[in-house]
């Protein structure tokens, strides 16, 4: 939070916080919860001064400015959503998954991207087959071909961050 004083009550201030040069917020007060795999060294500047006009700090007048260094690491685990095939049981290879994705996408968070394998209890090892994302808040759809032939099979979702 920043606190600015000025000794003329006609002054009215604004607030400018960027990440890495991009405007974040314009309040005095700044909450920030990084999003899923933005892990790495990052800034965090605040400007502060008269306000514009416009909301924003004037660069044509005196203006205070600071920068800080933070460091985010990644500690989520690329975690899949739940899903299930929709219906349960099919007679062709076709299969309508459905994922459930959260209200804003939240199950979606910890991962960049998804993978299904078929009869096969490991992940992917190519990133390529990591070629389903969340688009969908609350519940997602999808169809995925069987290619086991007749019969039973295990369905396995996969993430990758």
């Amino acid at each position: 939070m920043v606190n600015a004083v000025q000794w003329r009550p006609a002054y009215t201030r604004a607030y400018r916080w960027e990440l890495d040069g991009v405007v974040i917020g314009n309040s005095a007060t700044l909450n920030f919860t990084p999003s899923a795999n933005s892990q790495g060294s990052r800034t965090i500047t605040v400007t502060w001064g008269q306000n514009d006009g416009a909301g924003d700090v004037d660069p044509l007048k005196p203006y205070r400015q600071r920068s800080f260094p933070v460091q985010i690491s990644d500690d989520l685990s690329a975690t899949p959503p739940l899903f299930a095939a929709v219906p349960a049981n099919v007679n062709s290879a076709s299969v309508n998954l459905r994922l459930q994705t959260g209200p804003g996408l939240a199950n979606c968070a910890s991962f960049s991207a998804l993978a299904v394998t078929e009869d096969l209890p490991s992940p992917p090892a190519s990133l390529a087959a990591y070629n389903i994302t969340c688009s969908s808040a609350g519940t997602q759809d999808f169809t995925y071909t069987l290619t086991g032939g007749e019969g039973a099979h295990m369905l396995y979702l996969w993430a990758v961050d």
